[in-house]
């Protein structure tokens, strides 16, 4: 319950029992990148590279005339998420997060669209869980 986090400049900072402790998030995340060919789709697999994905853009490759849908199919639920035009909007910039495993992005259109974004971890780092679920055990035991 004693857990508060925050965010500057590219680093976290985790106060744990008053004790602030800042890491770099940089090492764990990685580039992620996809190209969907029209009408192709490509599903977030577990061992895609991490756990989840924040998708930040998705860009026309040399685009051809035409609306382009970039759409997000969750179980049996389907969700555009953008539509992209030549010569009108051929890139949209996005702040979601995917948890791998769970959703494949679809191009319902003509032209190419170049998805971005980058894995970061899920949660916090292993030794600071390991910390805390101990604390949570004494306080269970008193």
């Amino acid at each position: 319950g004693m857990l508060a986090l925050a965010q500057a400049s590219g680093r976290r900072f985790i106060c744990l029992l008053g004790i602030l402790i800042a890491f770099d998030e940089v090492d764990a995340m990685s580039f992620w990148g996809c190209t969907l060919k029209p009408g192709g789709k490509y599903q977030l697999k577990e061992d895609s590279g991490g756990d989840v994905l924040h998708l930040s853009q998705a860009c026309l490759h040399q685009p051809q005339g035409g609306k382009n849908f970039l759409q997000v199919i969750e179980g049996s639920n389907t969700y555009a998420i953008a539509c992209l035009q030549k010569d009108k909007s051929e890139f949209a910039s996005f702040d979601l997060f995917f948890k791998t495993g769970s959703c494949s992005f679809h191009n319902k259109g003509t032209s190419e669209i170049h998805l971005t974004g980058y894995f970061e971890p899920d949660g916090m780092p292993d030794d600071l869980e390991e910390e805390e679920s101990e604390e949570e055990e004494e306080e269970e035991e008193e």
